[in-house]
């Protein structure tokens, strides 16, 4: 993709912005219970975005320090995402969106102070594969981005 750190920033809180929009104007109750993506609601579909920022950001910050994350790559993708969004399952639709917000704002802010040569680090990519930071990035971008759209075809389709 070969984006600058401040294009993937940006790229980032706009899919996230995406993603706030779409929750204007529907209930709470509506968010955390009726099926979006699959038969995750809106929370379920935020609380894995979270789940894999956190994953991605721990496999940066682990790369940055010349280690590795043991689990890495995921290969049981089902597994992981219905174990992680397991563990939050009964958190509100206001918490999951924060966190989600605070994992958004700290991905952003570790672009902002991230150099080109630590953003050629080498790592395992989480999802699999040998890459570098960058594209780590480019993977949480792309994986936000994707979830929004999802996120406003399903808001489309119950307002048509």
């Amino acid at each position: 993709m070969n984006f600058t750190h401040g294009e993937l920033a940006d790229q980032l809180i706009e899919a996230q912005n995406r993603i706030d929009a779409v929750a204007r104007g529907i209930a709470v109750a509506t968010l955390e219970s009726e099926p979006a993506i699959g038969d995750w609601p809106p929370k379920l579909v935020v609380c894995h975005l979270a789940d894999w920022i956190e994953e991605m950001l721990l496999a940066v910050r682990t790369a940055l320090a010349g280690g590795t994350v043991e689990g890495h790559p995921v290969t049981e993708f089902d597994l992981f995402n219905h174990q992680h969004v397991e563990e939050h399952h009964n958190d509100s639709w206001f918490d999951t969106s924060a966190r989600l917000h605070r994992h958004v704002e700290e991905a952003a802010g570790m672009l902002a102070d991230l150099d080109d040569d630590q953003m050629a680090t080498p790592l395992i990519l989480p999802w699999g594969g040998n890459g570098t930071v960058v594209e780590v990035f480019e993977g949480l971008v792309h994986h936000h981005q994707e979830h929004a759209g999802q996120l406003e075809a399903w808001k489309a389709a119950r307002s048509a």
